[in-house]
């Protein structure tokens, strides 16, 4: 039995599409009609030998929701740990969602597992959605008879990571909303407004004291080329961005600027180091050799300097030098994080002291972005209050000279 992609027609004559499984094109069909629908188009979903790994073609690749990816995690541990075999969990899982792509995925990698290839290989056909780190997370659990624990523990940290996440996005809204708004008005008052009000001084035959003038140049400027502004920062922001991607060397100068910015070099350091101590406990947890745990985690890493930094450091562990020695080398570690490195090092429960490492770099992330939100608000009042001063002043000067001048 295979699995096929079908687009079919409804009673309404809308058209939907997703994954059935069947011995045959023939037999899908059938399936498709006894469900009211009428098939318009099936095709099985071919998979094609390389390098000994299935590798599907028959539908475009793409990422998951981190959500979505701790609840099928989630989901096939539950049901491994129930005793049902690992193609009868999928098959659950592809029926427990209504996401088509999600159907797709578990279906497939079913099939794989049903030619005789490891769970493992099977999600590894799909690169887009499980990263290297969870492949080797569960080839891991495969070796060492421990998959339902390994899921559990992958699933806590997909969550984990996704919470930290979710957090930091939500504490940006106020802030962002503030800008916007703040922005808007200001743009609002340079454009429509300012205008209006300094037409009063045009038949004035008397010179404008500097910041009027200042004032008009600004508000004729974003009157007369605001949105040609917006659009090329939008089209520089756009260009940087792709060329961070493509060309390593200007990415390396960004993320080397980036640890040189005052304040923004410690909110950098601290995700980067969490990430990669939270990525190594799981992995050593999981059972993976030291040196294997490291090199995945150190490819989770976001900043090019701190990465190449890091493999460093792997490099001396290889050596024989001890972990917590080759970590203080780089310098992107905090000291506590350092002892709990050695002391799990010294009493042998390495992963844990990791884990707790890393819990404690996340709770000084959470204790910046808190203490930042806090300092944002006054600051965004007394920015928004000195424009407000700057304006009011340009304004009223030529009404105090006028007045003078009546007197």
């Amino acid at each position: 039995m295979g699995a096929f992609n079908y687009t079919a027609l409804n009673s309404k004559g809308a058209s939907q599409s997703g994954v059935l499984e069947g011995e045959n094109e023939r037999q899908v069909r059938s399936l498709l009609r006894e469900k009211e629908l009428f098939p318009v188009d099936v095709s099985p979903v071919v998979t094609v030998k390389q390098s000994g790994l299935s590798k599907q073609i028959s539908f475009k690749r793409k990422s998951l929701p981190v959500s979505t990816l701790a609840l099928i995690t989630r989901q096939l541990a539950t049901l491994i740990s129930a005793g049902l075999p690992i193609e009868e969990a999928l098959k659950a899982v592809s029926e427990q969602t209504d996401l088509p792509y999600v159907k797709s995925v578990m279906l497939s990698i079913r099939q794989s597992v049903r030619e005789g290839q490891t769970l493992a290989q099977g999600f590894k056909l799909h690169p887009k959605v499980f990263s290297d780190f969870y492949c080797a997370q569960i080839a891991a659990g495969e070796d060492s008879g421990h998959l339902p624990g390994v899921l559990e523990s992958l699933a806590d940290f997909i969550e984990s990571q996704q919470a930290m996440h979710q957090k930091i996005k939500t504490a940006l809204i106020y802030p962002l909303i503030m800008t916007l708004v703040s922005i808007s008005i200001l743009a609002f008052l340079l454009t429509y407004v300012v205008p209006k009000m300094v037409e009063l001084f045009d038949n004035i035959d008397q010179s404008l004291p500097t910041v009027t003038v200042l004032l008009l140049s600004i508000s004729a400027f974003f009157k007369n080329d605001g949105v040609l502004a917006v659009a090329g920062i939008s089209a520089i922001i756009f260009v940087i961005r792709k060329t961070m991607k493509r060309a390593g060397a200007f990415q390396l100068s960004v993320h080397r600027l980036f640890l040189v910015t005052p304040v923004v070099k410690h909110h950098v350091k601290l995700i980067n180091s969490s990430r990669f101590l939270k990525t190594l406990s799981v992995m050593l947890g999981a059972g993976i050799p030291i040196l294997n745990a490291l090199h995945a985690s150190v490819a989770l890493v976001s900043n090019r300097v701190i990465q190449d930094s890091l493999r460093l450091a792997i490099d001396r562990v290889r050596e024989g030098a001890n972990i917590h020695l080759a970590f203080k080398s780089t310098g992107y570690f905090q000291p506590m994080s350092l002892h709990l490195i050695a002391s799990g090092e010294a009493s042998g429960e390495l992963s844990s002291m990791l884990e707790r490492a890393a819990n404690n770099e996340e709770s000084d992330i959470k204790r910046f972005i808190d203490v930042s939100l806090t300092l944002f608000e006054p600051l965004m009042i007394l920015v928004m209050g000195s424009i407000t001063l700057f304006i009011v002043l340009a304004i009223m000067l030529p009404i105090f000279s006028m007045n003078e001048l009546v007197n």
